[in-house]
């Protein structure tokens, strides 16, 4: 192997050493530049914030309270700014949508995609996430989100949101938008063992990241570290090179690297999705792979071509090493930020314009409670050996109690107190002005904290609530362009990992907020090849509404139903105003309101329809067994009347003169006729040629009971047998 002459390391080993340097070279450059400075007031804002001493430097403290004996008092006003702050946030629920914008983009693939952003943000707790990253920026000045795709529990994937330390993120200095996909770069950086490096990047970079071991394995943080950040364990800032390197826990005796990811930009070659209709160009991601951006862009008439644009690249290192260096799999950063206040660069926090009014409350307080404290024992003027039952030393403990009896020698003067120093007019104001300089700094008025006396009107706090949102009104704004920048990067991994076949469930609510389940099939092929809701295709544009939570929305909505029956005399129907409420069975309630008859539920109700069906359905098919049973029944007499007039007339045929006989006994008989008189023909003409009848009749349409009805009946005994032909 060739070696380097002056240090015997290979030239590919000393490459990534120069590497890991480089980026460790950056790493403190950014932190000399700001980042400590940041650090410093993250560090005394969250003192500011947590209070219990922190208000006090060591020094201030010990010299009142030892040296000037006074008491260090802390009205932490600040913390309750920023909750009143962090309520506000609470109180409202970000909705994040989506419409078609270009390509193959649908409206239908749009709500698709809507319901799915609200199933991974609802996986990932985002409210709470939300309202950590928003307090963060209240104390902080910045709150971030790392948005990335996790394989613990899928293979496939699934979108994984963390909120990681904003000490440990460091955009990049020359960083002037609020945008992350228009930085130079970002860094991130963590303490991490050699099994977690393994976990994270692979077995490959644990053993790269052992050769930190050995280099700094003899160098634990002792005397090394600075005496000003002794306390700092989690992130190590100081002053000395080698205690940047790596952490030691003397309790657990756990060693840790720090470990640097940086993702960045550059410029150079690389294959493109081209839109020949509209021209745009998007960077064909690397872990795509050449066969399948091929097999993309022919599905999407799209044009592949290599040309130069922004490629992002992902370096992770150590101190000395280099765990991984190649293009980044994903499109953007994963780092989304959130600043409470930005500009150019610069960012700020409600807290810090609080500190200045925060200690000067303190401070005034502490004056006053001093003075009051000196009235109360402010020393006697004696004689020498004027007291009789105590010392001047036992007078100077006791002299300030209640009830305290003091004799003194006859003929002496009376004690006299001494008259302590003229308190400064105007002192005991500061309290107050300080009081209200942090309200004012702050923005959270008495109003805002629900502070007001009875006798304020409810549309004067309403007013005084709306001037105090005017303040947040900044803040709120670039909240909001966050929950735009998580709704693209959710969109962007979905679009680039979720390519598969997949089924979802999505809970929902229905129109009275009932808990609704769904089940959604994204990238579904068919049996002809097509894909049915393919969320991988089309250009769609990020909507974000915000809206109040639903306990304080419909809290609302009763109040408002309720007066307007009550004052404005508004027909609202009683089931609307039950659902407002918040009672746990209001929609069963509401309900049975609705449809009394029923008891209201919707169950009752399609119960009682399916019911009525069966019964329907059951009568219709009786009313046709029993039409088809009276068809056959009419069909049946019907033959037989034939059969038993043929026979009869055939009798006549044969014996003409019986036929007035007949015709009397049928009109006797009530028979009526529908020809023109006499019912039987007078003057039929004798047969002498009769086919004979057929002794047995087995036709099912002629049964024999018709035959011996006629032949074999109560009356029909006299009539004569018919001979045949041959006879």
């Amino acid at each position: 192997m060739q070696t380097n002459s002056s240090s015997g390391v290979p030239p590919a080993e000393l490459g990534d050493f120069e590497s890991a340097q480089s980026e460790m070279q950056r790493f403190w450059f950014s932190c000399r530049n700001d980042h400590e400075d940041y650090v410093r007031r993250n560090r005394r804002n969250y003192r500011y914030f947590h209070g219990d001493g922190g208000h006090w430097s060591d020094d201030d403290r010990a010299f009142m309270e030892s040296v000037q004996g006074r008491k260090c008092f802390e009205i932490n006003l600040s913390k309750q700014a920023v909750l009143t702050a962090v309520g506000e946030q609470i109180a409202t629920r970000a909705d994040i949508t989506y419409k078609p914008k270009k390509g193959k983009a649908s409206a239908d693939t749009a709500v698709i995609w809507s319901k799915l952003a609200k199933h991974f943000l609802d996986q990932n707790n985002f409210h709470i996430l939300e309202t950590d990253a928003w307090e963060s920026g209240l104390i902080a000045e910045r709150g971030y989100y790392d948005i990335r795709m996790c394989f613990d529990g899928n293979l496939n994937g699934e979108i994984k949101i963390t909120l990681p330390d904003p000490v440990t993120v460091i955009p990049d200095i020359f960083a002037t938008e609020y945008d992350p996909k228009e930085w130079p770069g970002v860094m991130r950086f963590m303490w991490l063992t050699l099994d977690e490096i393994a976990g994270m990047y692979g077995d490959e970079a644990r053993e790269t990241a052992k050769k930190d071991w050995e280099n700094y394995r003899d160098r634990p943080l002792t005397d090394e570290f600075p005496v000003e950040n002794a306390s700092d364990l989690n992130y190590g800032f100081g002053t000395s090179p080698g205690a940047y390197y790596q952490w030691w826990d003397k309790e657990t005796g756990e060693l840790r690297l720090r470990v640097i990811e940086r993702q960045f930009y550059k410029r150079e070659m690389a294959l493109h999705f081209i839109d020949m209709t509209t021209g745009d160009t998007e960077v064909v991601p690397h872990s795509m792979g050449i066969k399948k951006a091929r097999q993309y862009a022919a599905d999407n008439g799209l044009l592949l071509q290599k040309m130069e644009g922004k490629v992002l690249y992902w370096r992770v290192v150590t101190a000395t090493t280099v765990l991984f260096d190649e293009q980044s799999p994903y499109k953007t950063p994963t780092i989304i930020p959130f600043f409470y206040l930005f500009n150019k660069g610069k960012t700020g926090s409600m807290i810090a314009d609080a500190i200045s009014p925060q200690d000067l409350l303190n401070k005034s307080v502490s004056a006053v409670v001093h003075y009051l404290t000196t009235v109360a024992n402010s020393g006697w003027q004696v004689e020498e050996g004027q007291l009789t039952n105590m010392t001047t030393a036992d007078l100077a403990n006791v002299g300030m109690k209640t009830g305290v009896v003091i004799e003194r020698k006859a003929g002496t003067q009376p004690l006299q107190k001494i008259t302590p120093n003229t308190f400064p007019t105007g002192m005991d104001r500061l309290c107050e002005r300080g009081e209200a300089w942090v309200k004012a700094a702050t923005g959270m008025s008495d109003a805002e904290q629900g502070l007001n006396s009875p006798e304020v009107s409810g549309i004067a706090i309403g007013m005084k609530q709306f001037q105090s949102k005017l303040q947040l009104a900044k803040p709120l704004s670039n909240l909001q362009f966050t929950r735009t920048l998580v709704g693209r990067k959710i969109i962007e991994l979905g679009q680039q990992f979720l390519t598969n076949e997949r089924i979802y469930k999505i809970t929902g609510q229905d129109d009275y907020g009932r808990p609704k389940e769904e089940e959604l099939i994204i990238n579904q092929v068919d049996e002809f090849g097509n894909i049915l809701n393919d969320i991988t295709v089309g250009e769609y544009e990020v909507e974000v509404s915000t809206q109040p939570m639903a306990a304080t929305y419909e809290e609302s909505q009763f109040k408002q139903l309720g007066e307007m029956r009550e004052k404005m005399k508004v027909a609202i129907p009683d089931d609307e105003i039950v659902r407002r409420s918040n009672i746990s069975n209001k929609h069963d309630l509401a309900d049975r309101i609705a449809n009394p008859q029923d008891n209201g539920t919707q169950q009752a109700q399609a119960a009682m329809l399916e019911k009525q069906l069966e019964e329907l359905s059951a009568k219709v098919e009786l009313l046709k067994a029993q039409r088809t049973k009276v068809v056959a029944e009419a069909t049946n007499t019907n033959i037989q009347a034939m059969f038993g007039a043929t026979n009869a007339g055939r009798v006549i045929a044969m014996t003409p003169g019986v036929a007035p006989l007949a015709d009397e006994l049928m009109l006797s008989g009530g028979f009526e006729d529908h020809n023109a008189a006499p019912v039987i023909p007078q003057n039929v003409p004798q047969l002498t040629h009769v086919q004979p009848i057929t002794p047995k009749n087995t036709s099912p349409n002629f049964p024999p009971q018709a035959d011996r009805g006629v032949t074999a009946g109560i009356e029909s005994g006299n009539i004569p047998t018919i001979p045949s032909i041959a006879e």
